[in-house]
């Protein structure tokens, strides 16, 4: 393998957005790409940016609803009152 990292990732992108039928308007990439793809902007992370994604909030909030429901069983606070309970506790 002789590709350069710039083409090793270009050529990532165009077999990943084929094989996921990716129609993402948006890619996140460590460093500045010589590639143009229609409709598509290419984002390079600086130090410090906390952009979610929506896998991040899928996950986020999955995790969210597993500790607000062992609270729930631990503390006797019924789940749906359980964020309302840690806000006052913490407030």
């Amino acid at each position: 393998m002789n590709e350069t990292k710039e083409e090793l990732i270009q050529l990532g992108i165009i077999e990943m957005r084929e094989r996921y039928k990716s129609l993402s308007r948006e890619i996140i990439v460590p460093f500045e790409v010589d590639m143009e793809l229609k409709d598509v902007i290419f984002t390079i992370p600086q130090r410090g940016d906390k952009k979610a994604t929506a896998v991040d909030e899928r996950y986020m909030k999955a995790a969210e609803n597993g500790l607000y429901g062992e609270l729930s069983l631990t503390l006797g606070v019924p789940r749906e009152k359980m964020e309302d309970y840690i806000r006052e506790r913490l407030s």
